[in-house]
């Protein structure tokens, strides 16, 4: 487990499983929201700009979290403290897909599995580190997913290069990291 895409690097490198989980505030994306879109985002553009969750409610990434196939209160907290990344450059396998308006349209994750380099990853762009004591949802989220991490079942079949994982998740204004730390 970790929150900077330094060690996530170097022990991917080494072919371990690595849970990144940066600190969303600081990444590019588009703010978390529980709540849908009402009014039109052309219209109306300081509104949430997405639509809900879809997953894979009997993915074994879920084995210890409850949760149906969309979006329901135990995601509240989750959602509200999340940046939704755009991965449409990469092919990965999202675990909790963020549903874009029809507007824009892209295809949005949370949280996504994928190979990088000779490694395994999760990634998680919904705070899962913390104040764990008082946000169950997000500690047993996290236990859910070290646990499915530690499984026979955690094979991701997509792989990405660390340059694809740094091009969605850099924000301008402020970089979790820069490329100059890891290819140095």
């Amino acid at each position: 487990f970790t929150n900077t895409i330094e060690e996530a690097w170097a022990a991917l490198q080494k072919g371990k499983k690595v849970l990144l989980n940066p600190d969303f505030e600081r990444i590019k994306g588009i703010e978390g929201r529980f709540v849908p879109v009402f009014w039109s985002p052309v219209h109306f553009p300081n509104q949430p700009a997405t639509m809900g969750l879809l997953l894979d409610e009997k993915h074994p990434a879920f084995n210890d979290f409850p949760t149906d196939s969309h979006t329901d209160w135990q995601w509240w907290d989750l959602c509200i403290k999340s940046k939704s990344v755009i991965t449409d450059s990469l092919e990965v396998t999202p675990l909790v897909r963020v549903i874009d308006n029809f507007v824009t349209n892209h295809n949005l994750s949370n949280v996504f599995e994928v190979k990088v380099g000779s490694g395994s990853l999760i990634f998680s762009s919904t705070d899962i580190t913390n104040n764990l004591k008082d946000r169950p949802g997000a500690r047993q989220l996290r236990h859910s997913l070290l646990n499915y991490m530690e499984s026979d079942a955690f094979v991701p079949s997509k792989s990405i290069r660390i340059e694809d994982l740094e091009n969605i998740l850099i924000n301008k204004n402020k970089s979790i990291f820069s490329a100059e730390d890891i290819y140095n």
